[in-house]
């Protein structure tokens, strides 16, 4: 996890200092790849739930030339089911953090807490 982080960090700091298009890719381009790709969305894109994530990634991932033509063990990504859960509880987890962070900044401010109602 630690690596991951540290990786995750690197794009988005990419993407602050004005960078393009960042390719991702592991050795057959669907599961770690699919991870990081899902992972990175989720920070970019707050307001997705973790099913708009999975779909987003699996929809960039089907609109490759030949993806009609893979067995059907290798159309999804991220590819296993383990690797699509770890998705969900980071996107869970950035999504607790963010309201915990909301809610932080309303407490200072001196109002309530928009999870607390």
């Amino acid at each position: 996890m630690p690596e991951l982080l540290a990786l995750l960090d690197q794009l988005l700091a990419h993407y602050e200092q004005g960078g393009q298009a960042v390719y991702v890719h592991c050795w057959g381009g669907r599961g770690r790849a699919g991870v990081v790709g899902a992972c990175l969305l989720s920070l970019l894109q707050p307001g997705l739930d973790a099913p708009a994530v999975l779909e987003a990634v699996q929809s960039a991932y089907d609109s490759r030339s030949g993806a009609g033509a893979m067995p059907s063990p290798l159309k999804r990504s991220p590819q296993t089911e383990g690797q699509r859960s770890f998705v969900r509880s980071f996107v869970s987890a950035v999504r607790a953090s963010r309201r915990y962070l909301n809610d932080l900044e309303m407490s200072d401010a001196g109002g309530m807490p928009r999870g607390y109602l």
